[in-house]
């Protein structure tokens, strides 16, 4: 298996989990079947090249980052809090944005303080 096509079964797994998605509801938005999904995890063969950009915009990830070609790697913190993220509802979503920029303001404000 090329290192693209590893990558690529590796990435979609790994995003489908991570957004907590499975295959069948994969499969169901791309309009192919459950086997279709498992047979691109597994490697066995991958999906065509109309339905990447299909999949990329489901699983809210670029083409190089499904592809395994990004130059960046996201720390386990990052990978967690995304999780978090995407387990909340709506309202939890928009209470974690919030707090987040609390801590962003908090952190500039801190930072002004030291430079003064």
């Amino acid at each position: 298996m090329s290192v693209i096509r590893e990558n690529l079964s590796k990435n979609i797994k790994y995003y489908l989990d991570l957004r907590g998605i499975s295959n069948k509801d994969l499969a169901a938005a791309l309009g192919v079947t459950a086997p279709s999904v498992t047979n691109w995890i597994k490697g066995k063969n991958s999906p065509d090249i109309e339905y990447i950009a299909k999949i990329c915009d489901i699983l809210n990830v670029s083409i190089n980052e499904l592809m395994g070609v990004s130059n960046s790697q996201k720390s386990a913190l990052e990978i967690q809090l995304l999780k978090n993220f995407n387990s909340l509802d709506y309202l939890g979503q928009n209470e974690l944005l919030t707090y987040s920029n609390y801590l962003l303001e908090k952190q500039a404000s801190n930072n002004e303080k030291k430079q003064a």
